[in-house]
């Protein structure tokens, strides 16, 4: 695959609007940012403002409607080891399945750090080919039949497609970028602890433009 000249990083975290459910979007590329507040989560606001990234490399969770709509999407790795590591962690030390599962959470970022190298030796050539691929998202898919039937089996084997994209899709970079995070987490998680919730639409305007506008002059290098 050829190498992408754009590619988008698109996250989600609740904020509550005059006190009903609500929803702050981040969309962030190599040189913007877009904070968009909505009262869903749900497909509607990627058809109607994320309409021509359908086939831009996008890197995010793993919610259905990105699934659905994307064409190249890859799975976020923080939110899949965030998943395993949740396994052990909410289980008694005592516990038999404590120690099995946590071995295999150490199995993944292992997993990971071989396809970064992969990656890194094919990208003169265009890319892994589709065989070495398979062979990454076999691995996965062991640790899937390791888990049984453990819920986190289904979110791994979901995921596993979708988790080493990286290693055909040139310029998609093979860890995750720490900016959308850092985005999401200023323009939202701390203002929410602040204001706790939108009071109204005009106060969903201007906290949007006010965050796009600090999000472009942190990647400009100027003080807003």
């Amino acid at each position: 695959m050829p190498p992408q000249k754009y590619r988008i990083y698109l996250h989600t975290t609740h904020y509550p609007i005059n006190g009903e459910k609500g929803y702050v979007w981040v969309v962030r590329s190599d040189n913007s940012t877009l904070v968009l507040p909505t009262a869903t989560r749900g497909e509607i606001v990627i058809t109607e403002h994320l309409g021509g990234l359908p086939r831009i490399p996008v890197t995010a969770g793993g919610f259905a409607p990105y699934l659905k709509y994307f064409k190249i999407l890859r799975r976020c790795r923080a939110y899949i080891l965030r998943d395993v590591k949740a396994a052990y962690v909410l289980l008694e030390k005592d516990d038999p399945d404590c120690l099995y599962y946590r071995r295999m959470y150490h199995k993944l970022p292992i997993m990971f750090r071989d396809a970064k190298v992969v990656a890194a030796e094919t990208a003169d050539v265009g890319g892994a080919d589709r065989h070495t691929c398979a062979k990454f998202e076999q691995r996965v898919m062991c640790i899937v039949y390791a888990y049984g039937t453990h819920k986190f089996a289904t979110t791994l084997e979901g995921a596993a497609p979708n988790l080493f994209v990286f290693l055909r899709c040139l310029g998609m970079p093979p860890t995750n970028n720490p900016l959308p995070e850092r985005d999401i987490r200023d323009t939202s998680v701390i203002q929410r602890k602040i204001r706790h919730q939108f009071m109204n639409s005009m106060g969903m305007r201007v906290f949007s433009m006010i965050q796009i506008f600090n999000s472009m002059c942190r990647k400009l290098d100027q003080v807003p």
